[in-house]
């Protein structure tokens, strides 16, 4: 779609609860290209904050007009993960997803591990809760 305008609205309905979102260009297409920072500004102004984006080059065979290295100078400039794909020969696609999902779930491991530290601990109290520690599972005293 070279990032036409019609498709903007909708998509950003998606952005709210994903986790991760692909942007892909047309790596053959010039236009599809110069609109990618047009739609990671829209994925940042409606996704969750930490949400993971890849750029995705499609089309990637032969000697596209659109170089493999504009597309890494690009993903690095706003940090996303960068993948090349080529449907036709069937290279990419399958590890550029497997990339992303990793990433997601790395991702919420490291969310839930800062959680796990920010959370206070209560002093224990009693006797018994000094003794397991102040673990909630407690073994009654008898």
């Amino acid at each position: 779609t070279a990032g036409q305008e019609q498709f903007r609205s909708l998509s950003t309905t998606y952005y709210r609860k994903g986790d991760g979102i692909m942007i892909v260009y047309d790596s053959s297409n010039r236009a599809s290209f110069d609109n990618i920072p047009g739609w990671v500004q829209s994925v940042r102004d409606n996704a969750a904050e930490s949400v993971l984006i890849m750029l995705v080059a499609a089309k990637c065979e032969g000697e596209p007009p659109v170089s493999v290295a504009e597309g890494k100078a690009l993903a690095a400039e706003h940090k996303l993960m960068f993948a090349t794909t080529s449907a036709m020969q069937g290279q990419g696609v399958i590890p550029a997803f497997k990339a992303l999902c990793e990433g997601i779930i790395l991702a919420s491991e490291n969310r839930e591990q800062l959680k796990a530290r920010a959370r206070p601990r209560r002093a224990p109290c009693s006797p018994a809760e000094q003794i397991n520690g102040g673990d909630d599972d407690l073994i009654p005293p008898g």
